[in-house]
């Protein structure tokens, strides 16, 4: 169970929703609006009610499998595409809490689902990015010069004064471009547009973060292997992508904005030697900063269709263990 906080009545009339979708012919004496009619006011829990409803019947149709899908392929859609319509915000709807929280009563307070099932729905919705994309403004302002031509044509006034600066500190705008495209094609993505160098419980946030994500981006440039810069004790894209690695289940993918020759290295441990190794041998792609803006964006075209590949072929794993649970 999720753990959502409601009121004793939504939590009556979830039991009621969720038990009438497994037995249809549940006595309507037990409906919780006759108990409480008397007792609150009815009118407040207008919106609510129509969302339990709403979740009520979609959920009946995926528990009669009458969309053909696996009941917890289609939950965890649901639950991935509610997220989704909110735009990345940190506080969850009350929407998306009523719907997670009528799945769980329904398809696993009731048994529906056994442990297997349980567990590949909560890992489905608990990945809701696409991918997690890593980079560092360090030496941003170089880098934003270096592709000012890209940058001033794919960019207008305001979105380069909105993304200029954070904290005095120069943002990397190549950084926020890519995400950008990838976002109109459609991609979800966890991208932190702050300056990280400042952020509280950094640990805790990366952790959390990448467990989020299916796949991993990780925009290379000249100070990225670098493990100390101006007294900064540590490297954030080093930890973004070891943490990932503890908990991956796709992907990774490395795009290089500057000449692989000349970046700067410097390791102080075997794993992060590996984290270059890596990025040498899976390298998808090396940007030159002349680089059409149309020639930009089938890059990014080539790279979104392949991490959505991997993406699905990782939930489709997932789901194909299902028919041997």
């Amino acid at each position: 169970m999720n753990g959502h906080s409601f009121d004793n009545f939504t939590q009556e009339l979830l039991d009621y929703y969720a038990e009438l979708i497994v037995s249809p012919d549940l006595s309507d004496d037990n409906n919780p609006i006759k108990k409480w009619r008397k007792n609150i006011d009815l009118d407040q829990y207008t919106s609510q009610f129509k969302m339990i409803q709403d979740c009520y019947k979609t959920l009946q149709a995926f528990y009669s499998q009458g969309d053909k899908k696996h009941p917890v392929e289609s939950c965890a859609e649901l639950v991935i595409k509610l997220i989704s319509d909110e735009k990345g915000k940190i506080q969850q709807s009350s929407k998306v809490k009523l719907f997670q929280e009528m799945i769980d009563r329904t398809f696993k307070k009731q048994k529906i689902w056994n442990n297997k099932e349980c567990e590949v729905y909560d890992i489905l919705i608990s990945r809701y990015h696409h991918f997690f994309f890593s980079y560092t403004n360090r030496g941003a302002h170089a880098l934003n010069q270096s592709y000012k031509e890209l940058l001033d044509h794919a960019l207008d006034e305001s979105e380069r004064q909105k993304y200029k600066t954070r904290r005095h500190n120069e943002i990397n705008l190549l950084a926020y471009l890519i995400c950008n495209r990838f976002r109109k094609l459609d991609l979800r993505c966890f991208y932190d547009n702050k300056d990280i160098q400042f952020g509280d419980n950094l640990n805790e946030i990366i952790s959390q973060s990448c467990q989020t994500a299916l796949t991993f981006v990780q925009l290379i440039s000249d100070e990225t292997f670098l493990k100390k810069v101006n007294g900064d004790q540590t490297n954030w894209c080093f930890e973004e992508y070891n943490t990932f690695k503890k908990f991956a289940l796709g992907k990774t993918f490395f795009i290089c904005c500057e000449d692989m020759n000349t970046i700067h290295t410097q390791f102080d441990n075997h794993t992060m030697k590996e984290w270059n190794d890596e990025f040498k041998s899976k390298l998808f792609c090396q940007l030159n900063p002349k680089i059409s803006f149309n020639e930009f964006k089938l890059i990014m075209l080539e790279l979104a269709e392949r991490i959505v590949k991997s993406c699905n072929d990782i939930k489709q794993k997932l789901i194909d263990s299902l028919d041997k649970s």
